[in-house]
């Protein structure tokens, strides 16, 4: 069963950024491609919620899944998925998910 997924506002605040970011630098085509491969991922979190590693050193109940060189940061909230951030593979975690 495919849980219901929600973004918290980090992680909206996030994608825009994202996709300010790489139409800037690569343009509309690629923004919208890179947008797309970061959604199509956030499918099998939502159908298969383990399925990303578990970050309990950082942020204990979170897990992350790599989209290229991005990282969605989840959790689970009831019987949903809550999209925390999506943060490129360089950043400051532990700044980034207090």
């Amino acid at each position: 069963m495919t849980a219901a997924v929600s973004f918290a506002v980090a992680a909206e605040r996030d994608l825009a950024e994202i996709s300010t970011y790489t139409q800037a630098e690569w343009g509309a085509a690629q923004a919208k491609a890179y947008l797309l491969a970061i959604a199509d991922a956030i499918d099998p979190i939502a159908a298969y919620s383990g399925i990303g590693s578990p970050i309990d050193d950082v942020r204990g109940g979170y897990r992350k899944f790599r989209v290229e060189r991005h990282n969605i940061y989840y959790r689970q909230r009831g019987t949903g998925i809550e999209i925390v951030r999506i943060l490129h593979q360089r950043a400051d975690l532990a700044a980034k998910l207090q």
